[in-house]
């Protein structure tokens, strides 16, 4: 019932409680409380889900059609959808054909989960034609001169790995006055790093310092994966010392496993006992894959005493 709150704002709030009492639900109810039911992102993988998901974006365009819901609603519960199907892009496609049939506005968000669904495409060559078909639309709206549209956009052809068009709206975006933030940089340097063009990564750092804005763990996390695959530990080790002095951040229990699994890999004990001393000493848990990473590097070093505690932890989360 919240929703209908929502859109009778104050004026409707006596009606709102009185109109519950054996009041059919409305068609917009009961299509979001069945979109909701079919589950998230994990849900979508289904095909039985997929399906459902379908029928659901066919009832959304008919109600849209038939004057049963208003614009504004429908273009919520599509985004609903489309928020899970990132990752499958004929469904997505699919479901923004029926948006476009029934004449459903887009806003910022649907154009967020169609950019992601469009550049994890199978087929980067045609993962990028969606994209920049999508960018036209976009570009035409009024409402397209927000970091909120370019952002997504910027993104989207960095995972397709076309940095020149990632930088191209990354500086037509400055151009309308909008600074690139965080999520700017790590979009492009995450890009960059897909490219294994380590120079260009360190140029997008180097910038975003002058720039004043500051690390996030999600950055440092794409950071520590790009210089992890390149083997180069001496980065890594930098990477983890701005993690260390950055007061702006706390390193979480995921980054102290990502980190972990790291230095396992670039095979640095000191480094190693390091953070799995300072994890117990904060109280972070070690995951599944930290405590079978720690029990196999530390059996081929012999560190026999530590393996007796691995083994207890590995108990106690029911490893066996």
């Amino acid at each position: 019932g919240t929703m209908r709150l929502r859109y009778l704002g104050i004026m409707g709030v006596r009606s709102f409680c009185t109109a519950q009492v054996g009041s059919a639900p409305s068609p917009l109810e009961s299509l979001e409380k069945s979109i909701r039911g079919l589950g998230g992102r994990r849900a979508f993988k289904s095909s039985g889900i997929q399906q459902q998901a379908k029928q659901m974006a066919a009832k959304l365009a008919a109600g849209l059609g038939e004057k049963q819901l208003e614009p504004a609603q429908t273009t919520k519960l599509f985004n609903m959808l489309l928020d899970n199907t990132q990752d499958n892009t004929p469904l997505s496609e699919e479901i923004h054909r029926l948006m476009q049939q029934c004449q459903c506005p887009a806003d910022t968000d649907t154009f967020r989960y169609l950019l992601l669904a469009y550049s994890a495409h199978g087929d980067k060559q045609k993962g990028a034609v969606k994209v920049d078909a999508l960018a036209n639309m976009v570009l035409s709206q009024d409402w397209h001169s927000s970091i909120q549209v370019y952002n997504p956009l910027i993104d989207a052809y960095s995972r397709l790995s076309n940095m020149a068009k990632a930088e191209e709206y990354k500086r037509r975006m400055e151009g309308e006055g909008i600074g690139s933030n965080i999520q700017t940089y790590r979009s492009l340097i995450a890009g960059q790093g897909r490219r294994r063009d380590l120079e260009a990564v360190d140029a997008y750092v180097q910038e975003m310092n002058g720039a004043g804005i500051a690390a996030d763990l999600p950055l440092y996390d794409t950071l520590l994966q790009i210089y992890f695959n390149e083997r180069r530990a001496d980065l890594v080790d930098s990477v983890w010392r701005d993690m260390k002095a950055n007061q702006w951040i706390t390193i979480d229990t995921r980054s102290y496993n990502r980190l972990l699994q790291i230095y396992v890999k670039l095979q640095n004990m000191e480094m190693v006992l390091l953070l799995r001393d300072e994890m117990k000493a904060q109280g972070h848990a070690l995951d599944s894959r930290s405590i079978v990473d720690l029990i196999r590097f530390l059996k081929d070093r012999n560190v026999l005493g530590d393996i007796d505690d691995m083994y207890e932890e590995r108990s106690q989360l029911g490893l066996n």
